[in-house]
């Protein structure tokens, strides 16, 4: 009985010793390893920024990710910026004050294209890989106090990018001057060689790294004004004039006898120039922008030839076809017009809407010598180190106009600046051809005036032509007044920037 009772106090004893050596291990001895197993079950990853292609210039100048940014996860288990808990250092993708806002565009939070190249190229831009943060969570997802912080900073292999045509150089000098003279328009700078957009500026301008607060601005910032369909007024007299000429060059000489008015059908049309210009042929009546001479000049070459050669020079079709982004214009198109249509539609008034990167188009055709190239803002496929996959050029060209008639038209610009409306353009020290517009809205602006459009567009140097622009005005009432100092200006850095030979 007692060796059985002795027996008993000795596995008891030998029992609690092993217990008591158990919990000695789970507390002190393998605290650590438990403590990694209770935690590593609680471990979170969170993707805090997406990893995009980049978007170059011309010449391998990045125009997005030029910048990095601190990130971190707050307590609340939210990104923000900046150093905190988990920090880490990612590309930022936009930054507020940085060029070509509206060709680039923004995303959304999740990393897809909303606007732009990056709508346009979300499939190239976008990749399968995040920045990612690791650490300990409660149950609630948040950072525990003393919990590890791991950031995940490998190398990751970014998706393919875009090249684009802009020029960074050029399209920073045209922001510039547009932010001096401009503030509800456009401007479109166009290779006349190879008609690649060279650069493409809208004005309000929009922080891309605050896109929120334009979105719930009435005042049109993420609007890229240079795809958008406007009244053209006077700039289409471009389009009369060569339909007038295009076989018929002796038309140059045709006499007018301009007394400020003009009737037809028992309408009366007026000139902007209510005592009239007098007697001019057709190059000085395009000079002074003569209404009177456009009003019978339309007539003479009829409502259908009219729409046709505006087709031609590309207006009323999509020019980067940029699905919802880009407008097409207007031009109408019917077999038979009415008289007082195609009166109105001879100085651009009537049914026709043109975007300032169509009336750049039409600019740099005349400047080519009559022949429409295919427009491009993007050239090519990158890898992620800029190199070159292939190219997403569109390279078609079609002949709008014979090289007679080009070079009539390009005369008659040049005219306009030495002897026209566009005098000012000649104090340039860059010999520039233009036309100016004014273009009649029927709209009134906020103080009650009749909102009208004012646009300049042209070439230079005259003699060797190598940039086609358009410049915009939205309401700036005439396009001599509101956009031929800012198209001088914009030439002026150019030629500082790359010396033109003449």
């Amino acid at each position: 009985m007692d060796k059985r009772i002795y027996a008993m106090c000795a596995a008891s004893a030998l029992a609690v010793t092993f217990l008591g050596a158990k919990v000695l291990g789970i507390g002190i001895i393998k605290h650590d390893d438990y403590t990694r197993a209770v935690l590593a079950q609680q471990k979170t990853t969170r993707a805090v920024a997406p990893i995009r292609g980049t978007i170059y210039d011309r010449n391998l100048i990045p125009l997005t990710d030029r910048s990095d940014e601190l990130l971190h996860i707050t307590d609340d288990a939210s990104v923000a910026v900046g150093k905190g808990r988990a920090w880490l250092t990612v590309g930022a993708r936009h930054k507020a004050g940085e060029i070509s806002a509206h060709v680039t565009g923004y995303t959304a939070n999740d990393g897809s294209g909303l606007s732009g190249i990056e709508k346009k190229y979300d499939d190239v831009l976008k990749g399968k890989h995040f920045y990612t943060v690791t650490y300990n969570a409660d149950a609630a997802g948040r950072p525990l106090k003393d919990g590890q912080l791991i950031v995940d900073e490998k190398e990751i292999e970014k998706p393919n990018g875009v090249r684009l045509t802009i020029d960074y150089h050029i399209q920073k000098c045209v922001e510039d001057v547009m932010d001096a003279y401009i503030a509800k328009g456009a401007a479109v700078v166009l290779d006349t060689q190879s008609f690649d957009v060279l650069a493409m500026v809208s004005r309000p301008n929009y922080d891309t790294s605050a896109v929120s607060e334009s979105l719930q601005s009435d005042g049109g910032e993420l609007l890229n004004r240079a795809l958008c369909a406007y009244n053209a007024g006077s700039v289409f007299k471009i389009v009369t004039a060569a339909a007038a000429l295009e076989g018929n060059s002796a038309y140059a000489q045709r006499l007018f006898d301009c007394k400020g008015s003009f009737t037809a059908d028992t309408h009366t049309f007026l000139c902007h120039k209510a005592d009239g210009h007098g007697v001019e042929d057709f190059s000085h009546s395009f000079a002074n922008s003569c209404n009177c001479a456009f009003y019978e000049t339309a007539l003479f070459v009829g409502g259908k030839k009219l729409t046709d050669t505006a087709l031609k020079l590309g207006l009323g079709h999509k020019v980067l076809g940029w699905d919802s982004e880009e407008s097409s214009g207007l031009i109408p198109r019917k077999a038979i017009f009415p008289t007082l249509e195609i009166i109105n539609l001879g100085i651009g008034q009537g049914d026709i809407l043109i975007t300032p990167l169509q009336c750049a188009l039409m600019a740099a055709t005349v400047a080519n010598g009559g022949v429409r190239k295919s427009v491009n803002i993007a050239d090519s496929v990158t890898d992620s180190l800029g190199n070159t996959l292939y190219s997403i050029r569109k390279d078609d060209s079609i002949k709008a106009m014979s090289p007679t008639t080009a070079q009539a038209i390009a005369s008659m610009m040049r005219l306009s600046v030495t002897d026209g409306t566009a005098k000012l353009a000649a104090l340039s020290s860059v010999p520039i051809a233009g036309k100016t517009g004014s273009a009649e809205t029927g709209w009134r602006s906020d103080d009650g005036t009749l909102k009208v459009h004012g646009w300049f567009c042209g070439f230079f140097p005259y003699e060797n032509p190598r940039y086609a622009l358009a410049v915009f005005c939205e309401d700036g009432k005439s396009g001599a007044e509101s956009c031929i100092e800012p198209f001088v200006g914009i030439c002026e850095k150019i030629s500082h920037i790359y010396p033109l030979k003449q």
